[in-house]
């Protein structure tokens, strides 16, 4: 009779996981609110607007303000000070 051959190898697309997606790129703008007085190294986040990925749980995205240096203002706690020769 006629002769029957089988062979198994791995998936290109999956190797051999069982699982296979594909990525899509998008952007979606974000809008930072940040109130008067916010200390150096606040976290401002973002729940699950990170990455998704099918196994996983969405990630937050989270913004953390960094104080610099200004020329005029100096900043006391939650207060900026001016100092000018009158």
């Amino acid at each position: 009779g006629p002769m029957i051959q089988q062979m198994q190898s791995h998936c290109d697309a999956c190797g051999g996981q069982g699982k296979s997606f594909r990525t899509k790129s998008e952007k979606e703008p974000l809008e930072v609110l940040i109130q008067k007085g916010t200390p150096d190294g606040h976290k401002i986040p973002f729940r699950e607007m990170a990455d998704e990925h099918p196994d996983a749980d969405t990630g937050d995205v989270i913004f953390i303000v960094k104080q610099t240096e200004h020329a005029d203002f100096k900043r006391r706690g939650a207060d900026l000070f001016l100092e000018r020769k009158i």
